[in-house]
């Protein structure tokens, strides 16, 4: 037995039995199929079966093609064959290529087989028997390996190794390179631990998708085969792309894999390749995507800025570095922890100008993104940094935040913003006050205003100061404005104060009042325009004392609720000017007519007035009689006057009966602006009424007249003094528009006025008759001959009742006041005839004979019933009461005597 063939046939077996009990491990030691032999020339036989693929021959080509063929990095497939003459096959210049050959194959002649090739770069496995045929042109470097049997002409030409696990007939142009099995990549063919083998390819372990905030974590691995189950051992340096790898693009590294950050510094796909590698690679790279495209999204900040009150700081503001499209991913670890340096800026959205600026931090901003302003901030473990942001405007504003990368970062671009809303603390509503002006003594309280009268009313939309701060005038005075905040149809609301709505007081009305058009509307809202303080022109239509407020519709400032404010006490309002009415009129006192002389009272039994407040544009100002608003005292008028010019005796003649000083009415406890005044008789005093004292001797003048308000009249005068109150307020005319105060006249009348008397005509008769005195009501009357006294009618005052008793004196003869009855006489009707008396006195036959003086008791005295019938008889300027004489004891045929005191006309 050879010996040598029997030590490796062990060998073999102890191979078979070690792939047979380790299906995991490598079948033999590469170094025990190629290896330098027993001459040297690394031509062996008889060596131990290497781990071969399974692979079907009948599909793959045959090696009779006429073609040269050329493959590449990695395993290629064939069926065995006879190659023709003069076959070229080309192998790679890098790497190993592993040719397998599954059946017999025969090289022809003048082959060249990796001609000019290193023997590392190509490994033949042929799956049964070679003939490499005796040819003086054949060229063959590599390392080759038989199943079966191989036999080698002595011209081939041969550098590398061929060993066989059958019998080998050797050429002599054979040559040993140790280098190549060192260098050569067997795959799984066998083990070879003294040597790092060749690179199959590299491969980068990585997440499909990045952001542009944070480096990407790259596992980048020298695979030694095509599952990168072993590791290349050796040193390695390459070239990345792209350039924006950490540390740096340049890699160098031993065991087989490195770790790397790769920056995709701008959204979108960023490819993993190698630009150069040595030693290189036998196959392209791999990747954990199919195209070795990474995404990286775009990263930047989001921040949430909530709704501020101006100038009020809020903290607590979280910054995060993350994924734009998808807030979950974080910016980390290169924004957490860690510090960085962040610019900043604000825009002016709404309004869109400004010049106050964001606080970041306590530091002001930059209005612009010309020049942002830069800002250390301190990210945690979340990529989060804390903000305190202040703006001590209104308004709708945008804070921009962003961070610009440098170096290795070079070409990021992160970036943020947030839209806030930044509202007033409040309303501050100034208007002219008195700062002393209390609700509890509203007397107290000088005159801002007369009702309807414009007044300024200024309206700042202020910044916060304090938390708690109350929303009035006073609290809120020296609260810093707020220019850029505008906002329409903010409600104006007005409070009543005093009088009170309990004692009776209505609220009335505000008033804009435009001073273009000169018109006034109903002030229940306004626009707050930009700017420091909004101004209208306004009024208060009624009398009082007053409080506006300012009530922003909810959520109406860009969906926010703004507070409004209140204003100090406005007022006190007083009425414009006052207004006085009368009905004054008189009632006839005698029927259809009034005497002179004779008392005239007025309609209701005494006259009035009516005086009303009103605002400037003539509207009742309803609060004014609520006390202690009404400012006016009870008027007194001036002596009734009759308007007659032309009648000066009449003139003089009238009296005013009653009081000048006027009372008031009680009051009806209604809010109507109006009280009532009058010259009622109360206790001792007498209601006013007119008197012509009567004339003597009556001329032209007191022919009887009608009073009428159009035509002659009696006037009812207040002077100005007396309707002026104690702010001044005044009658100013029926319109209120006088420039000064005016007297109140009322003109007014409602009765004729005649002159009157009573005259009783002497008689005489037997004294055994008796006798009748006929007596006559008669008024002053024009006749063509000039004015005389003549029979008057409608009398309905001077009756038998009111003329009184026959009074008889001044006897003379034998008569006496015995010879009479008591009374001596009575009144009757007068008898039929022409002309006819107003009646007859009717004396008792006396049978005496004598006269009497016969007069009525209701015309004597010092206070005569009906003193409008006396008369200056005896023309010495006294009115007196008529009488007239009886004389009894003479034929009716007797020439009357005249006695003293008849007078005939």
């Amino acid at each position: 037995m050879n010996l040598k063939r029997w030590g490796h046939s062990i060998r073999v077996l102890l191979a078979v039995l070690l792939v047979t009990a380790s299906p995991g491990a490598w079948a033999v030691l590469c170094s025990e199929v190629f290896f330098p032999g027993p001459a040297g020339d690394g031509l062996n036989a008889y060596v131990p079966m290497l781990s071969l693929p399974s692979f079907d021959a009948s599909t793959l080509p045959a090696l009779t093609a006429a073609s040269p063929r050329a493959v590449s990095v990695s395993d290629s497939y064939w069926a065995g064959g006879i190659s023709p003459n003069n076959w070229v096959l080309t192998a790679p210049s890098a790497g190993t290529a592993r040719v397998y050959v599954k059946g017999n194959l025969v090289i022809g002649n003048n082959a060249e087989i990796n001609k000019d090739g290193n023997p590392r770069n190509l490994i033949i496995i042929v799956i049964g028997n070679l003939d490499i045929q005796n040819s003086s042109n054949t060229k063959l470097n590599a390392l080759i390996y038989a199943t079966g049997n191989v036999t080698i002409g002595n011209n081939p030409a041969i550098y590398g190794g061929v060993s066989a696990a059958g019998s080998l007939q050797k050429g002599n142009n054979i040559s040993y390179d140790p280098s190549a099995l060192t260098g050569a990549d067997f795959g799984t063919l066998c083990d070879n631990p003294n040597s790092v083998g060749q690179i199959d390819h590299f491969r980068f372990l990585h997440a499909a998708t990045g952001l542009t905030c944070s480096p990407l974590d790259v596992t980048l691995k020298a695979c030694a085969d095509a599952t990168c189950s072993r590791l290349y051992e050796g040193s390695v340096s390459l070239t990345l792309s792209p350039s924006t790898w950490a540390p740096s693009n340049v890699v160098a590294f031993n065991g087989g894999q490195a770790s790397l950050k790769l920056h995709g510094n701008a959204p979108g796909y960023v490819t993993l390749g190698v630009a150069s590698a040595v030693p290189a690679a036998n196959n392209t790279r791999q990747c954990s995507t199919v195209d070795c495209r990474v995404l990286f999204y775009d990263s930047g900040f989001i921040f949430d800025v909530p709704p501020l009150l101006a100038a009020k700081p809020q903290a607590g503001i979280t910054l995060q570095a993350v994924r734009k499209d998808a807030n979950s991913q974080l910016c980390v670890p290169a924004f957490g922890p860690a510090t960085r340096t962040l610019q900043f800026w604000s825009d002016y959205v709404d309004p869109g100008t400004g010049s106050l600026p964001v606080r970041v931090n306590d530091v002001p901003v930059a209005m612009s993104a010309a020049a942002p302003t830069s800002l250390n901030l301190s990210f945690d473990s979340t990529a989060t940094a804390l903000l305190s942001v202040r703006y001590a405007d209104a308004g709708l504003m945008r804070l921009n935040a962003q961070y610009v990368g440098s170096g290795v970062e070079s070409g990021l671009l992160m970036s943020g913003s947030d839209e806030f809303v930044s509202k007033p603390y409040g309303l501050h509503i100034a208007t002219p006050a008195d700062a002393s002006c209390t609700a509890s003594n509203p007397a107290g309280c000088s005159v801002l205003r007369m009702a309807g009268d414009s007044f300024p009313l200024n309206i700042r939309a202020v910044a916060w100061e304090a938390d708690g701060e109350a929303l009035t005038e006073a609290a809120l005075r020296d609260n810093p404005s707020t220019p850029n905040f505008r906002l329409n149809g903010i409600a104006l609301n007005s409070t009543l104060v005093a009088p009170t709505a309990a004692a009776g007081g209505v609220t009335g009305a505000f008033y804009r009042h435009d001073a273009s058009t000169g018109s006034r509307s109903v002030l229940g809202s306004y626009d707050h325009a930009l700017g420091t303080t909004t101004s209208l022109a306004v009024s208060q239509g009624e009398v009082g004392i007053f409080r506006l407020s300012a009530v922003p519709v909810a959520g109406s400032y860009f969906g926010q609720s703004v507070s409004g404010g209140e204003s100090a006490l406005i007022g006190r309002f007083t009425p414009a000017y006052l207004g006085v009415t009368s009905t004054a009129s008189l009632t006839p006192a005698c029927g259809a007519f009034s005497y002179q002389g004779q008392t005239i009272t007025f309609a209701g039994g005494q006259p009035g007035i009516v005086v009303t407040s009103y605002n400037r544009q003539g509207e009742v100002t309803r609060n004014y009689d609520r006390d202690p608003f009404w400012r006016l005292a009870p008027p007194q008028r001036q002596p009734y006057a009759f308007s007659d010019a032309s009648k000066p005796g009449l003139v003089a003649r009238l009296q005013s009966l009653g009081d000048p000083q006027s009372l008031a009415v009680t009051d009806s406890g209604a809010a109507d602006g109006s009280r009532a005044f009058d010259w009622r008789a109360e206790g001792t005093r007498l209601a006013d009424a007119l008197l012509w004292q009567l004339p003597s001797p009556p001329t032209a003048e007191d022919l009887p007249f009608v009073l009428t308000a159009a035509g002659a009249h009696v006037q009812l005068k207040l002077p100005a003094v007396q309707l002026s109150d104690l702010d001044g307020v005044c009658y100013r005319g029926s319109a209120g528009s006088a420039a000064a105060c005016q007297d109140f006249v009322h003109a007014f009348g409602g009765t004729e006025v005649r002159l009157g008397r009573l005259r009783i005509d002497a008689a005489s008769g037997p004294e055994n008759q008796g006798l009748d005195l006929p007596y006559w009501l008669e008024s002053w009357q024009a006749s063509a001959g000039g004015p005389v006294f003549g029979a008057t009618t409608g009398d309905s005052c001077s009756t038998q009742a009111a003329l009184g008793q026959v009074v008889l004196s001044g006897f003379t003869g034998d008569l006496l006041a015995s010879h009479f009855p008591t009374p001596p006489g009575t009144l009757e009707a007068p008898p039929a005839g022409t002309p006819t008396p107003t009646g007859v006195i009717r004396l008792p036959a006396p049978n005496q004979k004598g006269s009497a003086l016969v007069s009525l008791s209701g015309l004597k005295g010092a206070t005569p019933a009906l003193p409008w019938l006396l008369f200056d008889w005896d023309g010495n300027g006294t009115p007196e009461a008529p009488s007239a004489r009886a004389t009894f004891g003479v034929l009716s045929t007797q020439r009357a005597l005249i006695f003293r005191r008849e007078i005939y006309r």
